[in-house]
């Protein structure tokens, strides 16, 4: 049996870390050399040799085109324009017809008004950036507030929305074009240098007058954070197309415009709620086994329910010594998932009514991949019509006064964390919340993380994922 390729690995106090020589020729252009070392943060063999890989491919894509433009003599050849500009501006992963198209007209342009024999080396960056927007069609003057939204969202961040699932792009193309439509509402469409501080305070005094209404829907009154997340998201798209015209000392007008926003927060359940209404079976029995697993498998794991529908079959290992689920992104051809945040990537170990769950769901839920809202929704229905969810307490300055019905289980979970005598570092690493050694230290083993998760676990009936019970007033069919 042939032994397995451990090259650019190496195993400290039990967790694997990728460390790589930068090449000499390209030591002065990389700013890690002369030694990458790169904690993966976990002890599986397996997962280390899939992390490395990706690591190796990106840096020898990375080293490749710096070694070819230095090779040039530090100019863009022409049969080679096309590889450099799309390393440099990250276009060599955008999944668009367009794309060859795009990276041809900026390699024209740098010819044009640079010379590709000629374009110095610390000013073949900055340069490009500036023709991209020319490339793009669209330079200033050309642009008015009613096309920037989908500029911004197709064009200027076409790379960071190619790593989103469908879902994903959808849910983040929300509120740049609410906010334009808003913009629009409020101060009709104009070219988009030509928005004002007189602009931004039309659409901050729209938002002063609506925070004093109720929302139609929800009856409640409109929050401050919307507000301040549609000034921000006008605000940050003017800044990105602005830069990427070319004008990197540009100031938007909506810079320091802000509401004060009361801090809110849902509340947990209790522990003992969770353990005597839920974990005992009975009414959870009746919630479709599907979504039953989901919701089991996050109290637990303390996992975002997010997390738990995209598990792909290969990130669900219960044969390991310690049967645990791994988090991370992925890009695949079938399938394509982006974490909320980069600490987000960790391997959490699999508990009590959590292990049951997955274990009755060995290779995930393809059915419902990339339909978490959807989800969310018939679990938190489900969860209302059956008297599952802990009665409207009294809000709190600092409350919604009320659970919501899947994210309260992570915070739930985090306090029974700190009971259990974790600590704080060790609750960031288990779920996935910021740290501040983002990307330094080897975190904690499996084994570490399941035994504190251990004694935070809650008692369950055995048989909380055998079958569906019937519906309220259905009777069971007759054996």
């Amino acid at each position: 049996m042939a032994k397995p390729d451990l090259s650019h690995l190496t195993l400290r106090k039990g967790r694997w870390i990728y460390v790589r020589r930068v090449p000499e020729a390209v030591a002065a252009y990389d700013k890690r050399a002369p030694m990458i070392r790169e904690a993966l943060n976990t002890d599986d063999r397996r997962f280390a040799m899939n992390l490395r890989d990706q690591l190796d491919r990106r840096n020898d894509r990375l080293w490749s085109a710096l070694k070819s433009f230095l090779a040039g003599g530090g100019r863009l050849e022409t049969g080679r324009a096309v590889e450099q500009i799309e390393m440099l501006l990250g276009l060599d992963q955008l999944p668009q017809e367009g794309n060859l198209q795009l990276v041809n007209r900026l390699a024209a342009l740098a010819d044009h008004v640079y010379g590709i024999d000629n374009l110095p080396t610390d000013a073949q960056a900055d340069a490009l950036q500036a023709l991209k927007p020319i490339a793009l069609g669209v330079e200033a003057g050309g642009v008015t507030v009613s096309e920037l939204a989908e500029i911004w969202i197709g064009r200027i961040k076409a790379v960071d929305f190619a790593s989103k699932s469908e879902a994903q792009q959808h849910r983040a193309s929300i509120w740049p074009r609410r906010a334009v439509a808003i913009f629009l509402e409020c101060c009709g469409d104009k070219p988009v240098e030509a928005v004002t501080s007189k602009d931004a305070q039309r659409v901050e005094d729209y938002w002063s007058e609506r925070l004093q209404e109720r929302n139609k829907r929800t009856g409640s009154l409109y929050s401050a954070d919307t507000a301040n997340r549609c000034l921000e998201t006008l605000g940050r798209m003017l800044k990105d197309f602005a830069r990427h015209s070319g004008d990197r000392e540009y100031t938007s007008p909506f810079q320091g415009r802000r509401f004060k926003a009361q801090p809110r927060r849902a509340l947990p359940y209790s522990g003992d709620w969770i353990r005597d209404r839920i974990l005992t079976g009975g009414d959870i029995k009746r919630m479709n086994q599907m979504h039953r697993a989901i919701f089991l498998a996050c109290v637990e794991t303390g996992c975002r329910l997010s997390e738990i529908v995209n598990l792909l079959p290969a990130h669900i290992r219960l044969d390991h010594l310690v049967p645990h689920v791994l988090i991370t992104d992925y890009d695949q051809v079938d399938a394509r998932r982006e974490l909320k945040t980069a600490a987000s990537v960790r391997e959490v170990p699999l508990v009590g009514v959590s292990l049951l769950a997955m274990q009755a769901f060995p290779r995930g839920f393809q059915a419902l991949r990339d339909k978490e809202n959807s989800v969310s929704t018939s679990i938190g229905k489900f969860l209302r019509e059956n008297d599952l969810l802990p009665e409207k307490q009294a809000a709190s300055r600092a409350s919604t006064g009320r659970p919501r019905p899947i994210h309260s289980l992570r915070h739930a979970f985090k306090d029974r964390l700190r009971k259990a005598g974790a600590g704080d570092e060790m609750i960031r690493y288990i779920g996935g919340w910021k740290r501040e050694d983002q990307e330094y230290g080897e975190g904690f083993s499996l084994e570490q993380k399941a035994e504190v998760m251990a004694r935070a676990a809650l008692p369950f009936d055995p048989q909380i994922m055998d079958g569906q019970a019937p519906r309220r007033g259905v009777k069971a069919a007759a054996d």
